[in-house]
């Protein structure tokens, strides 16, 4: 169907197009709702923070009910995990524990921008 693809997670789903990742909550339950939406305002408010390592939020609406973001190809293998996690350790104390706070350690959770290795799920 014109390209797009939607991956399901535990709090949000994400609509895949060519150019973008939106991600909205889920509606299994209001719990998990209202952690997707928490999710959601959570990556916009670390996008604003400048971390390069984070894919940035280009726009949300609806006070973060909807997000939008970069797609990004995000890959699954552990190499590319520890690469990421390689990278975050050569980044300033500061910066490195914003990271270890945010960023899940799944190996889906980052992937490349480009050239740039960025983790793409950090709202928990």
């Amino acid at each position: 169907m014109f390209g797009l693809r939607i991956r399901k997670g535990s709090y949000r789903n994400v609509l895949l197009t060519k150019k973008y990742a939106i991600k909205f909550p889920i509606f299994s339950s209001w719990e998990n709702f209202l952690r997707g939406i928490l999710c959601n305002i959570n990556e916009v408010k670390y996008s604003t923070i400048n971390c390069q390592h984070l894919c940035p939020v280009l726009c949300s609406y609806l006070g973060s009910f909807v997000i939008v973001m970069p797609r990004v190809k995000v890959d699954c293998s552990e190499q590319t995990r520890n690469k990421f996690w390689s990278e975050i350790e050569k980044q300033p104390y500061s910066e490195r524990e914003v990271y270890k706070n945010i960023v899940e350690w799944k190996t889906d959770s980052v992937g490349y921008l480009g050239e740039q290795i960025v983790a793409v799920d950090y709202g928990h």
